[in-house]
C-alpha cells in the first residue's frame, strides 16, 4: 500500500524497491541530494523519515531516507506521503519538473 501511494505522489526521480518483508521501505534521490538536510520541514509538517546517514557510520547513504510503515493504518500512510511529497518538492522543485 504504501508503495503505490508513493509512486503516484513521488516523482520517477525518486527511487525505491518494494520490500519482502520488514517495516520499513528505503528511498533513494538523485545525485547530491541529503535527505537530512530537509528532516527538519518535514517534522513541521507532521511526517517524519530517518536519513540515510543515521545508519552509514561514514556518512555515506546521504541521499537516502527510511520510511516505516508498520506502525501506521492506510490513512495514515496517505496523508504521510501526501505530506512528504509536499515537503520534498518544496526542497528540491527539480525533482517534479
Amino acid at each position: 500500500m504504501l508503495c503505490r501511494e508513493l509512486r503516484a505522489g513521488l516523482p520517477d526521480k525518486v527511487s525505491f524497491q518494494i520490500p519482502c518483508g520488514g517495516y520499513f521501505v528505503w528511498l533513494k534521490f538523485p545525485g547530491k541530494i541529503n535527505t537530512q538536510e530537509f528532516r527538519k520541514s518535514a517534522q513541521k509538517h507532521n511526517v517524519d523519515f530517518l536519513p540515510g546517514s543515521f545508519f552509514s557510520p561514514e556518512s555515506g547513504l546521504s541521499s537516502h531516507m527510511r520510511l516505516c510503515f508498520a506502525l501506521y493504518g492506510d490513512d495514515g500512510l496517505i496523508e504521510g506521503v501526501k505530506r512528504l511529497a509536499r515537503v520534498i518538492e518544496q526542497a528540491h522543485p527539480e525533482l517534479f519538473n
